[in-house]
């Protein structure tokens, strides 16, 4: 469910001192000196936002007749709408509120009484919903910078057309101010977030956090199975095969030549072993051996004939 726009304020409730342990006693101490350094930051950071705003809002009503239509000036109102919309939060009164429930105000009119010693604690209702008040607020300060860097650079790129520079230089230190004033804005905010889950989780009997509003629902367990099997078909992967090594191709040439030799000796009708004699046998290896050179030698003889072109020899095959 989207928050409202308007929220009604929420009445704040406290109680004694006496009724929180003297446990968190130091702890509320220092919640309280981080609630005045994050008001502090906020009343410097807004007021000057408010300034730029106001130069702003002049600009905007001198110069929407004329430049309506212009392309430049399609940024100016989206400016101006979120910085109203950011002082319609008014945060800054929100967390003074806060800081005067401690001391049993309900106005912060009277700064000398918040700087006396607590003697209340506000009670879960308020706390959570400023807590929920300043989450929405630095959400929307988070999407301004983003809007107001992107105006910043469109000014700056029709800055260079030359056409009414006088009103897109000023539009350009509005934007680029208000820019830095909510990096400013978010830091504080952040701090200002962090402080009320300190004092939510004080006032909390469970000790969980105020912003459960920002987080998504939990799913009930049943829609959530520990875990799921698939019956899934085995991926055949197969047998690993093996590869054969390379072939000495060198080798194998003369082994078959050799081979070849001894089948023509064999078909010539080589008499049998023993009517040879021991001359007869060493001349017929010698021969065989003499032979399988002058095979391998017009074998290379052949390769070294081969032509080469033009192209060959410039790329050296």
């Amino acid at each position: 469910m989207p928050m409202e726009l308007h929220p009604s304020p929420v009445t704040i409730t406290t109680v004694p001192r006496s009724t929180i342990a003297h446990t968190y006693h130091k702890e509320i101490d220092a919640i309280l000196k981080d609630l005045r350094l994050c008001s502090r930051r906020l009343k410097s950071a807004l007021g000057a936002f408010k300034d730029e705003l106001r130069t702003l809002e002049r600009l905007y009503y001198k110069c929407k007749n004329q430049h309506r239509m212009a392309l430049f000036f399609k940024r100016v109102p989206e400016m101006r709408r979120y910085g109203r919309r950011l002082n319609e939060l008014d945060i800054l009164e929100r967390v003074d509120l806060l800081r005067a429930s401690f001391v049993g105000l309900e106005r912060t009119s009277d700064q000398k009484a918040l700087r006396s010693s607590w003697s209340h604690v506000p009670e879960k209702p308020y706390v959570y919903f400023l807590t929920e008040r300043l989450t929405a607020c630095s959400t929307l300060v988070c999407k301004m910078r983003e809007r107001l860097e992107k105006a910043y650079r469109h000014f700056a790129l029709a800055m260079q057309t030359g056409a009414f520079v006088q009103h897109i230089i000023l539009f350009v230190a509005i934007s680029s101010r208000m820019s830095v004033l909510s990096s400013e804005l978010e830091e504080a905010l952040q701090l200002s977030i962090l402080t009320c889950n300190r004092l939510w989780v004080i006032i909390h009997p469970t000790g969980t956090h105020a912003t459960t509003s920002q987080q998504l629902p939990s799913e009930p367990e049943t829609s959530r199975p520990s875990h799921i099997v698939y019956d899934l078909p085995v991926e055949d992967t197969g047998q690993p095969v093996s590869r054969c090594e390379p072939i000495d191709t060198s080798t194998s040439v003369v082994e078959d030549l050799s081979m070849k030799m001894g089948a023509k000796s064999e078909m010539r009708g080589t008499p049998p072993s023993s009517h040879l004699t021991d001359a007869g046998e060493h001349a017929t290896a010698q021969a065989s051996k003499s032979a399988i050179v002058k095979v391998a030698q017009k074998l290379r003889i052949k390769k070294a004939k081969k032509k080469f072109d033009e192209i060959d020899e410039i790329f050296g095959f």
